[in-house]
């Protein structure tokens, strides 16, 4: 992931300022379960299950290439996806979607995120 998550939860912090550098990767991306450390010490078949429910819902688009050796060389290859911390692991993503609505309260069930 990109910096910009930082500055948005900086933002719903309401903190008048940060200092950051920021690289913005353009999508598409090519995402591999090492490139995500934060899923450090889980299954790469979870990130992976993750993947196509994103795919799934909509929430994501893309495709998941796998790899006949190991899920853990699965490729998702990433053209966009609704919110950034949906890549996290689950319990994360839901703590952030929680922070998300209470500052935009609806937003994310327009995106067909339900509350």
């Amino acid at each position: 992931m990109n910096g910009t998550h930082r500055l948005h939860a900086a933002r719903l912090l309401s903190m008048p300022a940060i200092w950051v550098e920021i690289t913005q990767e353009a999508l598409p991306l090519q995402i591999t379960s090492d490139d995500l450390d934060v899923w450090e010490g889980e299954e790469p078949e979870q990130l992976v299950a993750c993947w196509r429910g994103l795919l799934a819902r909509g929430l994501a688009h893309g495709t998941v290439e796998d790899d006949s050796f190991s899920v853990r060389l699965s490729i998702f290859h990433l053209d966009d996806v609704v919110a950034p911390w949906l890549l996290l692991q689950p319990e994360k993503a839901i703590a952030w979607a929680a922070i998300y609505e209470r500052t935009y309260p609806g937003a994310l069930e327009t995106c067909g995120i339900p509350p």
